[in-house]
């Protein structure tokens, strides 16, 4: 169990407490950790989304038990594991294309896994074609993908972008055409806020210390 000095607490489980990419970060790039990123110390948990990342951290607790955090308190999953996710960046939404060739290019990240594929589709999901990903920076990071599109003939396509991680679960999010629910209301799939950005700075972080040897340390 972690707590912080603001009184936030979660936990995760004692065996993925153990694992080797599990850290207790106090330096940033060589540098104290910056007070908006958790100093004097934070979880970082790759693969959790930040409920569970406790900043500000004060406390540590091996707990026996399944401690139920400020979150699940209040009913929330006590999972946090991040979902695939992808997202068409290069064109924009309803963006009017001139010219036979068009470059489309996005992220795409696969939460505790890596990425393994990136297909494109121009027919609402019928076809599909397989992306250029970039060599991402890490395991824990997400990756660039680019296609490049030359398109048959004059007219409108419904784009959808799908991602496929290193154990086959996959995704999708789609780019124009307005469904049922978002002529409702309901925001469109493309305009979701970014993931996970900033990740792999820590990640870089020299200052950080494994939450095995700090248990270990304590026993």
């Amino acid at each position: 169990m972690f707590r912080g000095i603001d009184g936030y607490d979660d936990s995760i489980p004692f065996k993925r407490a153990m694992q080797d990419d599990v850290m207790i970060a106090f330096l940033m790039n060589g540098e104290k950790l910056p007070k908006e990123h958790g100093f004097p110390v934070r979880l970082l948990v790759p693969g959790l989304y930040g409920i569970k990342n406790v900043k500000w951290i004060v406390e540590i607790e091996v707990y026996p038990g399944d401690y139920q955090g400020y979150w699940q308190r209040k009913g929330w999953t006590d999972d946090g594991t991040i979902k695939i996710f992808s997202r068409i960046d290069s064109p924009g939404h309803y963006q009017t294309l001139r010219g036979a060739e068009q470059k489309f290019r996005g992220i795409a990240f696969g939460g505790p896994n890596s990425i393994s594929k990136v297909e494109l589709s121009f027919d609402a999901g019928r076809t599909w074609n397989e992306c250029e990903i970039e060599p991402p920076m890490s395991p824990y990071s997400w990756v660039i993908w680019n296609y490049t599109w030359k398109s048959p003939q004059r007219g409108k396509f419904q784009t959808v972008v799908r991602a496929t991680d290193t154990k086959g679960n996959c995704r999708l999010r789609r780019l124009s055409g307005r469904s049922q629910r978002e002529r409702a209301g309901y925001t469109p799939l493309l305009r979701m806020s970014k993931v996970c950005e900033g990740i792999a700075g820590l990640l870089r972080a020299r200052g950080t210390h494994g939450l095995k040897a700090l248990v270990r340390r304590a026993q």
